[in-house]
């Protein structure tokens, strides 16, 4: 019994540490900031500067960070329009205001966590999405919490 309590806390500070590391991305374009795991490796920045993936040292997880304009509207018709336009979605959480959405759900066998919020006075949006495998749902679920913590917009944008 002992030796089953020593391991199990071995195994939860293991990953206390783990989850601890971090790297925070800024996109000055669209004048937004989140924190990222330090162990998911950036992907080639686009042309366009308007985000940047990372992708997990196992490959079988994914965070994108970006931006967007949003030309007058509100975050609650963007929501919509993900919705349309992920087709392989199927939301189980959504919660939508003006200036802020969450969509949670499964393209097949993968969780998909989307976070929006206003940034760059309102004209544009930051997002934070997440897709990883359903086994990982206990793994994820405190990484997406601090990362949803420190997704931050700004005012100051190019």
């Amino acid at each position: 019994m002992r030796a089953i309590v020593v391991s199990t806390g071995f195994v939860l500070m293991s990953f206390t540490a783990q989850a601890a590391d971090w790297k925070n991305y800024f996109n000055d374009r669209f004048g937004f900031s989140v924190d990222v795991p330090a162990s998911f490796k950036s992907l080639a920045p686009p042309v366009n500067n308007d985000g940047l993936a990372f992708i997990s040292k196992d490959q079988t997880a994914e965070i994108r960070a970006y931006g967007y304009f949003i030309q007058g509207k509100n975050l609650v018709e963007d929501a919509r329009e993900q919705e349309r336009f992920d087709t392989d979605l199927h939301v189980t959480y959504r919660q939508v205001a003006a200036n802020a959405f969450t969509l949670s759900g499964l393209t097949g066998d993968r969780i998909v966590y989307m976070r929006a919020v206003k940034t760059c006075k309102g004209d544009a949006a930051a997002v934070l999405r997440v897709e990883y495998s359903q086994s990982g749902k206990a793994e994820f679920d405190p990484l997406i919490a601090h990362m949803v913590k420190t997704l931050r917009g700004s005012n100051d944008c190019i």
